[in-house]
C-alpha cells in the first residue's frame, strides 16, 4: 500500500510538472492561431494570428502591438517565430515553408512563400513577393511590386522597389537602392547603384534589358527574353547568328543592331563606373 501510494504522488507530481511545464511554454507565446478566421491562397488554408501579450517592433507603422491584436495570415507556427519582435500584419501572407525571425515584418498585402526565409530588421511590404529559397537579412526595405526568388541573397542596408524582380543565384549586398524595372539574375554581384542598368522602351517585342556586374568582376552580364547571366560577350554571339539569319528580314536585323549599340552603351557606362571606383 505504501509503495502503491509513493508510486501515485510520484505519477501526480509528474503530471503537475508537465501541465506547468505546458502552461510555461504557452504563457511566452506571442501570437495564437485564430482557427475560425481563414482564407485560402492557391489552394493553401491561411489562419490568421492574435498577439497574446503587448511588444514593441519600431518598424511598424504604430510602433506597438497589444494583445489581443489581430495580426495577418500563416499556415502554421514554424512561418513565424515566437521569439523576437518579428510579426505579420495587414493582409500580408507567410506560408508553406517560409521563415520570419528576429525583428523583421511583413506588411500590407506582402506575401512569402516556399522556403525564402526572412530575418534580422527587414521590412517586406506593400505588394512585394518573396518566394523560392531566397535569403533576406539585414537592415532591408523591399516594397512596391518587387518579386525576389530562387536562390537570391539579399544582406546590408537595402532598399528595393517598384518592379524590380532579383532572381537566380543573385546577390545584393552593400548600401543600395533599386527601383524601376531591374531584372537581376544569375551570377549578379550588386554592391552599389552603379553596378546594375536597365534600358526600357526598346523598339522590340522584349522592351527591358538589364546589365549588372557579376561575382568576376571583369564581366558584365544581362537578362533579356530568355537570356538570364549570360555575358555581353555571349550575348553578341547571338546577335551575330540573327544578323547571319536576318538578311531577309529587316525588321530582325533592326533589332539586332539596336541591341548591338545598347551593349556598346552598357560597356561604355560600366568602363566609366570602374574608372570613379
Amino acid at each position: 500500500m505504501q509503495k502503491f501510494m509513493g508510486k501515485l504522488c510520484f505519477q501526480g507530481m509528474h503530471l503537475f510538472q508537465t501541465k506547468n511545464f505546458i502552461w510555461q511554454m504557452a504563457s511566452l507565446k506571442k501570437y495564437e492561431i485564430v482557427k475560425d478566421n481563414f482564407k485560402e491562397i492557391y489552394g493553401v488554408k491561411v489562419y490568421r494570428i492574435r498577439a497574446l501579450k503587448d511588444f514593441q517592433n519600431d518598424l511598424l507603422r504604430n510602433k506597438k502591438i497589444k494583445k489581443g491584436d489581430l495580426g495577418g495570415y500563416i499556415e502554421s507556427e514554424k512561418n513565424l517565430s515566437q521569439e523576437g519582435n518579428c510579426w505579420i500584419a495587414d493582409n500580408a501572407i507567410v506560408c508553406d515553408n517560409a521563415t520570419i525571425k528576429d525583428n523583421s515584418v511583413i506588411l500590407d498585402n506582402a506575401t512569402v512563400s516556399e522556403y525564402a526565409a526572412i530575418s534580422e530588421n527587414t521590412t517586406i511590404f506593400e505588394y512585394a513577393k518573396i518566394w523560392g529559397s531566397a535569403k533576406i537579412h539585414g537592415q532591408i526595405l523591399i516594397g512596391g511590386h518587387a518579386k525576389i526568388y530562387d536562390h537570391a541573397n539579399l544582406h546590408g542596408k537595402l532598399c528595393i522597389g517598384d518592379h524590380v524582380n532579383i532572381f537566380g543565384n543573385a546577390n545584393v549586398h552593400g548600401l543600395v537602392v533599386l527601383a524601376g524595372a531591374h531584372f537581376i539574375g544569375n551570377n549578379a554581384d550588386i554592391k552599389e547603384m552603379g553596378d546594375v542598368m536597365t534600358i526600357l522602351g526598346l523598339d522590340a517585342a522584349y522592351d527591358n534589358i538589364t546589365f549588372y556586374r557579376t561575382k568576376s568582376e571583369t564581366e558584365i552580364s544581362l537578362v533579356y527574353w530568355k537570356f538570364n547571366g549570360i555575358t555581353i560577350d555571349e550575348f553578341r554571339k547571338k546577335l551575330a547568328v540573327v544578323y547571319y539569319n536576318s538578311v531577309q528580314n529587316m525588321e530582325s536585323l533592326h533589332y539586332a543592331r539596336e541591341l548591338d549599340k545598347i551593349c556598346d552603351l552598357a560597356e561604355y557606362h560600366f568602363q566609366k563606373e570602374t574608372v570613379n571606383h
